[in-house]
């Protein structure tokens, strides 16, 4: 059964070519990809806006202590990543029980062999996929979505400082970004991952919600994407998060932006 039954209405005006006008059947269907946006959107606002202050009690283990109680700001720290556990297991409830049919974008099972066919470790290397070329129209599209990525990382830098309570950035700063930004960039066309490399809005808006800005994280987060990159079963479980899930986050994260 195909996600959505589309059917072709024509109607003939003179000599003109037949109109065609698809409607879907699958209403139900398109219900449940939006269910599966809204209720993330939903969590995640009341996790980071409405929760950010409550914590729950941790036992931990502290030497010269032992066992303790502590309170922990889970909501506060941790909304994304409860949010994409929360509704994954939702989706992998409704998938169990076909509530989501076939071909479902939320079904978790319409990725796994991507977890399958992905290697344990491979080691990137430059000109994997042999070596680069040159033309003409490459380099006047890339030029075009460097521009557009260097406009839109000078209008991030300030925000990023904002949601950090910090002072803006110096002009040396900037440059010294959008200089590393370039960098990134011709290291993404030497290993030949197909893209280029900018300040992420998404990012940007997660700090948004975190209200955690250290540059610690991001090392760490940095880290973790080396990881994922050399151990392919790894990078393959965040690929299979349904991407209704994902759209939800993105709403809140360019919500987060919009609000700065």
């Amino acid at each position: 059964m195909q996600y959505f039954k589309m059917y072709s209405l024509e109607k003939r005006m003179g000599d003109s070519p037949p109109i065609s006008i698809e409607l879907s059947t699958d209403v139900n269907a398109l219900l449940h990809v939006t269910y599966a946006i809204h209720r993330t959107f939903i969590l995640l606002t009341i996790f980071s806006q409405c929760m950010g202050e409550v914590k729950i009690p941790i036992l931990v283990w502290r030497r010269g202590v032992g066992c303790t109680v502590i309170w922990f700001p889970l909501f506060k720290l941790f909304p994304v990543l409860l949010t994409i556990a929360i509704m994954w297991a939702i989706c992998g409830i409704l998938t169990a029980t076909d509530v989501f049919t076939s071909g479902h974008p939320a079904r978790t099972d319409l990725k796994l062999n991507i977890i399958e066919d992905a290697p344990w470790f491979r080691i990137p290397y430059p000109g994997q996929w042999g070596l680069p070329t040159v033309s003409v129209a490459g380099v006047l599209g890339m030029l075009a979505g460097v521009l557009a990525c260097t406009v839109e990382s000078i209008s991030y830098y300030p925000t990023t400082a904002r949601m950090c309570a910090a002072p803006p950035p110096p002009l040396h700063a900037i440059n010294r970004g959008l200089g590393t930004e370039g960098l990134g960039t011709m290291l993404a066309g030497l290993w030949g991952s197909g893209n280029g490399t900018n300040t992420f809005g998404e990012n940007v808006g997660a700090i948004g919600v975190t209200k955690v800005g250290s540059r610690r994280v991001i090392q760490w987060a940095a880290a973790l994407m080396v990881l994922q990159g050399v151990v392919g079963k790894l990078g393959a479980v965040f690929i299979i998060i349904p991407q209704p899930i994902v759209g939800g986050l993105f709403c809140v994260m360019f919500g987060m932006i919009s609000a700065f």
